[in-house]
């Protein structure tokens, strides 16, 4: 899923986890990933840790490996186009969904929002989000 807005927005962590990753890219610019509280089956039919991965996001200084995150914390910033000429020509976060962290295994975003199934759900300020469940990676206005 794809959020557009302006270089230097804040992007939040949609979901509660730990920081796995945070790496300079090369035509994504940069990249973070959480190990999420969300599981899901693999296709060997196993319960697997689902991993949200976040592109076009300049990670926030004080971002460290292993630090738990909730859903609402800052993790980044959007990037702005030239440094991600290989795949957009319009400034935005890409959110996306993994499996056991394996490119070929996406999920649906849609499955784990807050609001339900298909209904975005934007983080407010002093909210909980469940276990499990998923917020917008952009803060509401």
């Amino acid at each position: 899923m794809d959020f557009a807005a302006p270089a230097g927005t804040e992007v939040i962590s949609a979901t509660n986890g730990l920081l796995y990753i945070k790496e300079q890219k090369d035509c994504e610019g940069y990249g973070i990933t959480i190990e999420t509280d969300i599981e899901e089956k693999d296709k060997e039919g196993f319960m697997s840790t689902v991993y949200a991965r976040y592109l076009h996001v300049k990670p926030a200084d004080e971002l460290d490996y292993g630090k738990p995150v909730k859903a609402g914390d800052l993790i980044g910033y959007i990037i702005p186009v030239p440094f991600t000429e290989c795949h957009s020509s319009v400034e935005h976060a890409h959110y996306e969904l993994r499996i056991s962290n394996l490119l070929e295994l996406h999920t649906n975003p849609n499955k784990y929002w807050v609001n339900g199934p298909g209904k975005v759900t934007c983080f407010k300020e002093g909210m909980t989000v469940p276990t499990g469940k998923t917020v917008a990676p952009l803060r509401c206005k």
